[in-house]
């Protein structure tokens, strides 16, 4: 049945709009910033034993306080746990507090944690105190963390990888990804501008990227997937087929004269959706085999091409499909 005709193309977009308001909401309210973008520090420890990493994340929340855990190990011969946190509690209230120019506060609070410490005869002035128990206390947790890591992982300090990014450089990070997103969008519209030279027409495909952006987002809320330069990767990526889609469409129902363009819009859907679902098996395959063997990263992402293809189905052929049947008529009469 061709879901196009007598009409009933006037009333497709109503449940992606709805489906975008919902997922806007998760979009602006519950997306979470992975520690590429919110910065933080990634322990990688050799896996000498066996661990239960629920009871480990517990453990080390109770021991240190620490702001956004998340414990992981890979399985198999070379299997490694994975410890990566925001920051702990205590230094970040004591560099807010340091920046706020409350200095006794930070030297009071270090003081509670590695007690009194030897200053050197150049550091003068509470202020410079301050930035010395902060450090001493940053470096006193730090090797405490690494210790606790060594003794549960069974594996020695000196073979682990640390990887750490401040939080200006995690937001610049984000300004990047932005501003890479925003760059291809901008790109492709003026592309499909250049070829077509209808407003309409463009306008139409510059929406399709941008409602599949927030269902991308959205989703990622929804189920919790961290937003990192993965995961934006993998964003970009839903962009490109949601373009490569949307001109398919275009290029057949306002392109080609045969049939009217409830067919042509029709025939145009049964292809798109061809390459659809083809895809999404696919990835359907990358999702269990990375989730197999513990590829935390092809998990995300192989989840948000899937998700995000859901959506690109929405917009081209509940939105933008009627669009272009609306523009061919409106063209031919």
């Amino acid at each position: 049945m061709n879901i196009y005709e007598n009409g009933r193309y006037k009333k497709l977009f109503i449940i992606p709009m709805i489906l975008l308001l919902i997922l806007l909401f998760f979009a602006t309210t519950r997306l979470n910033y992975g520690m590429d973008f919110q910065g933080g520090t990634r322990i990688t420890a050799p896996l000498e034993r066996e661990i239960d990493t629920a009871e480990l994340e517990i453990e080390m929340n109770n021991e240190f306080d620490l702001i956004d855990l998340d414990i992981r190990k890979t399985e198999g011969a070379d299997s490694v746990l994975i410890v990566s946190y925001v920051g702990h509690n205590a230094i970040m209230q004591m560099q807010e507090d340091l920046e706020a120019g409350r200095y006794n506060e930070v030297i009071q609070r270090g003081q509670g944690i590695i007690g009194e410490i030897e200053l050197e005869g150049d550091i003068e002035g509470e202020e410079e105190i301050a930035e010395e128990y902060l450090s001493e206390t940053e470096s006193h947790i730090n090797r405490q963390i690494n210790t606790y890591i060594s003794e549960k992982a069974g594996s020695e300090e000196e073979y682990f990888s640390i990887d750490s990014i401040g939080a200006a450089m995690g937001q610049q990070f984000l300004m990047q990804a932005r501003n890479a997103i925003l760059a291809a969008i901008l790109f492709i519209s003026i592309l499909v501008f250049y070829f077509f030279r209808k407003i309409l027409v463009s306008l139409a495909v510059f929406q399709a990227p941008i409602y599949d952006m927030i269902f991308g987002l959205g989703a990622m809320g929804l189920f919790q997937i961290p937003l990192t330069l993965g995961t934006v990767a993998a964003l970009l990526m839903v962009i490109g087929y949601s373009i490569d889609s949307d001109i398919m469409l275009t290029m057949k129902t306002l392109g080609r004269k045969e049939g009217t363009p409830e067919e042509r819009a029709f025939g145009a859907m049964k292809t798109g959706l061809t390459m659809s679902i083809t895809t999404v098996s696919a990835l359907i395959g990358l999702l269990i085999i990375s989730h197999l063997t513990q590829i935390h990263i092809l998990v995300s992402i192989s989840l948000i091409l899937i998700l995000g293809l859901i959506g690109d189905t929405m917009t081209t052929w509940f939105i933008n499909a009627p669009i272009m049947i609306w523009l061919s008529k409106r063209e031919n009469r």
